[in-house]
Formats: structure tokens, C-alpha cells, sequence
């Protein structure tokens, strides 16, 4: 009887030392599948400060935006109490404010940080306010779009090579890209782009 009671009792003792490596995994977390990054949201054009929107140009190597050529619109259209429409020439943009809203780009692919000189931003902040106050029932529709202007490095294809431009606010989080992945023809037409030496 005492031998049964003995090997029992060893037999406890392993199953408890058999629980505790498991127990520690589950109290230091491994094994756990990663945090879930926060959904991606679109721009929010009443709450989200616009003005302070910096656009990340994801281009491939041989492709560069033209200084000062690329630019936004912000137009505003109502039933009957009126309408907004502003177009701004982008700037180079600091990226400090932004550091770590964006993804890292992919292999190969360069971002090209624009946003709005100061005059833009008080015009654009202006349509904010103009947008917010509107009463009820003006059913405005609101756009806000960028149009990049590029010069080529080296020769590509319009045709497949893609551009994306992603905005991006100081501690906003993920927002969903305003161009995601189109070709460079849907801003040149047809043609070819020009060398970067030639403007």
C-alpha cells in the first residue's frame, strides 16, 4: 500500500512539472500570435486636419516627382448653399512629423515626402471650417485629390509602371491610400515621361 501511495505521488510531481513549462509560456507570452495592427480608415475630411496631410509618393527607382509641379485639389460641392474648390502646388514635406505612420516602402520603391506651403494650408483650413458649418441638408460632396507630375532616370513603361500616394497625419494611424497602385499613364496619357535632366 505504501508503494502504491509513493508511486502515485510520482506521478503527481511529473504531471505538475509537466505543467510548468507550459504555464510559463503562457505567462511570458510566447506562442502568442502578434497584435493586430489597427485598421486602415479613410481620410476624414471634417475632422481630419488637412492642412497638415503629408503625401508619401511610393515610386519605383527610376521614377522622381518634378519639384513643384504635383498638386492637390480640395473641392466642396453643395445643394444649393454654394461650393469650394482650391487647387495647391505641393512642396517638400518634413518627415519627422510623420515618423512611423507610414509602412516601410517595398523592395525597391522610394517615398517622396510633398505636402502644402503655408498659404495652401490656411486656404484648405478656411474650406475646413467653411465644410463643418454648413446646416443640414447641403448634402456636400467632398474630393480631395493629388495629381503628381514625374521625370524618368532611366526609360520605363508608363503603361506598367505603378505609383501609389499615400497621406499620412501625425498620430492619425493607417489611412487607406488616395492612389493605390496605377499606372503612370493614368496621370500622363499617353506619351512617354520625360527625363528627369530635361526639366
Amino acid at each position: 500500500m505504501r508503494a502504491a501511495r509513493i508511486v502515485n505521488a510520482a506521478l503527481l510531481l511529473a504531471a505538475l512539472a509537466a505543467l510548468l513549462p507550459l504555464a510559463g509560456c503562457d505567462s511570458f507570452g510566447l506562442g502568442a500570435s502578434a497584435p493586430t495592427p489597427p485598421p486602415s480608415r479613410a481620410l476624414d475630411y471634417r475632422q481630419d486636419d488637412l492642412a497638415s496631410v503629408v503625401f508619401a509618393l511610393d515610386l519605383p527607382a527610376d521614377l522622381q516627382p518634378v519639384q513643384r509641379a504635383s498638386t492637390a485639389r480640395f473641392d466642396i460641392t453643395t445643394a444649393g448653399k454654394g461650393d469650394r474648390h482650391l487647387k495647391a502646388t505641393l512642396v517638400l514635406a518634413d518627415g519627422d512629423t510623420i515618423d512611423g505612420e507610414l509602412p516601410p516602402p517595398a523592395a525597391g520603391r522610394t517615398y517622396y515626402l510633398l505636402g502644402f506651403a503655408d498659404r495652401d494650408k490656411q486656404a484648405i483650413a478656411g474650406a475646413q471650417k467653411w465644410l463643418a458649418g454648413l446646416p443640414p441638408g447641403s448634402a456636400p460632396v467632398v474630393a480631395f485629390d493629388v495629381t503628381p507630375k514625374f521625370c524618368e532616370t532611366a526609360a520605363i513603361d508608363p503603361s506598367v509602371t505603378k505609383f501609389s500616394v499615400l497621406p499620412a497625419l501625425p498620430g492619425a494611424g493607417p489611412l487607406l491610400p488616395l492612389v493605390n497602385a496605377q499606372p503612370v499613364t493614368a496621370v500622363i496619357g499617353g506619351g512617354q515621361v520625360p527625363p528627369c535632366g530635361s526639366i
